[in-house]
Formats: structure tokens, C-alpha cells, sequence
């Protein structure tokens, strides 16, 4: 083979591999500032939530009723309705125990008529 072949072979090498690096590069970089906008997201969501209206009820009676494969809590207080959707190790826990509870709930949802939905956790 000739020099100037070799030459030209190396710099179109040199040229390809410098184009795929900058590209990884790029998507790497993209990536990077993808996860880190929805870290911030998912902070200032958080921070809302948490930050947002909450109840804290004491001595609630309420009735206990079955929903598709979840249990819930209805009860009213503070001219308020509440249906608190109870999951998990809670599910079981309060099918029987319905008077006297305390309960912090976290307005998940406020329907038309005003009933509060909250999620047990």
C-alpha cells in the first residue's frame, strides 16, 4: 500500500472516532442534566406536598368499607367528609377499630362536593 492511503485511512479513522466520542459525549451530558431537572422536580413536588394542607384528628369515629381490593375509612369532622383509602398492614388493621382513632390526612383529592380523599401510608 502507499503512504498517502494509509494517511487518508488514518485520518478518516481519527475523524470517525472523534465524531463518536463527541456524540456519546453529548448524550452523556444530556442525560446528566435530564436527571438532575427531574431531581429538582421531584424535590419542589415533595416540598409542595409536605408543605401543603394537612388535618390532624383526634378521636375520629368513622365507618369502614370495602373497595375493590382496598379497605376505607369514611367519617366526617370539622364539617368536613373524609374517605381515607387504607392500604397495606392498615388495610386489616383498622376493618374493625373504627372509633377513637387518630388520624393525620393529607388532602390527596378534593371532589365536587368537597369530600377529601387521602391515602394511608
Amino acid at each position: 500500500m502507499k503512504s498517502t492511503v494509509i494517511a487518508k485511512a488514518i485520518f478518516i479513522l481519527g475523524i470517525l472516532t472523534t465524531s463518536v466520542m463527541i456524540t456519546e459525549n453529548q448524550s452523556v451530558n444530556a442525560k446528566g442534566k435530564y436527571e438532575k431537572m427531574n431531581r429538582l422536580y421531584d424535590t419542589n413536588k415533595l416540598h409542595q406536598y409536605y408543605s401543603g394542607p394537612s388535618y390532624e384528628l383526634t378521636n375520629v369515629s368513622g365507618q369502614s368499607q370495602g373497595y375493590y381490593d382496598s379497605n376505607v375509612l369514611l367519617f366526617n369532622q370539622q364539617n368536613q367528609k373524609f374517605q381515607v383509602f387504607l392500604l397495606g398492614k392498615d388495610e386489616n388493621k383498622y376493618k374493625e377499630k373504627t372509633h377513637g382513632l387518630d388520624v393525620f390526612a393529607v388532602p390527596e383529592l378534593v371532589d365536587l362536593d368537597g369530600r377529601i380523599f387521602s391515602v394511608s401510608g
